[in-house]
């Protein structure tokens, strides 16, 4: 008896087909998981910027004066 297989199973149009079909798959399932790690980044991104954002307005409100003064300048204008 031949050891020899003189027909490839994985030479078949229908078991390409399946093996196309597995791959796509776990392609997509790879760009899947890379989408939702980045996404999920950006939005680590997003809230530690709004974090920094409304404790820099805090701050702001807190050391801005209220009271709006006018410097008047030590030299006087000439007049025309």
């Amino acid at each position: 008896m031949s050891t020899h297989r003189t027909w490839d199973e994985s030479r078949s149009p229908q078991w390409r087909y399946f093996q196309e079909k597995e791959a796509a798959v776990k392609r997509g399932n790879r760009k899947t998981a890379a989408r939702l790690q980045r996404e999920e980044s950006e939005n680590i991104k997003e809230e530690k910027f709004d974090k920094i954002n409304s404790e820099l307005k805090k701050e702001k409100i807190k050391y801005e004066n209220p009271k709006r003064t006018t410097r008047i300048s030590p030299k006087p204008k000439e007049q025309e």
